[in-house]
């Protein structure tokens, strides 16, 4: 009996292990998928913004990596919803303060805010003087 229980435990430990690797799977290439969308060259058709906010969506499920949330700062930009983007960008640098790349980012978004893209520019020397 013990045997068998074991063997119950092990098989279904291997089970979550795999759909856990099936979900990682998953959100990469929902994240690869976003970040091609995002950064095209070309201005963004309604039905790109909406599969890429899709994407994001499905990549952030269980996902805590801020990649996703950077992504969703930048599609906010490119939708020219500034606050939005600037919002996404704040939270991952509560996270990551020292993301010289966010900071950058940053800046960008929130150009019509001069004490923040001051304040980002700071950060951006502090953390990295070669510049």
């Amino acid at each position: 009996m013990r045997v068998v229980l074991a063997r119950a435990s092990v098989l279904v430990v291997a089970v979550i292990a795999c759909a856990w690797f099936v979900v990682g799977i998953r959100q990469a290439h929902d994240t690869a998928a976003a970040t091609s969308i995002i950064t095209s060259q070309s201005a963004l058709s309604a039905g790109q913004v909406a599969h890429a906010r899709s994407l994001l969506s499905a990549a952030g499920s269980l996902n805590p990596d801020s990649q996703v949330e950077v992504l969703s700062g930048r599609l906010a930009y490119v939708e020219n919803d500034r606050p939005s983007a600037v919002s996404s960008f704040e939270r991952v640098l509560r996270r990551e303060p020292s993301n010289v790349h966010v900071w950058l980012l940053l800046a960008e978004a929130a150009s019509n805010d001069r004490r923040l893209v001051d304040r980002a520019f700071v950060q951006v020397t502090r953390l990295d003087p070669r510049g």
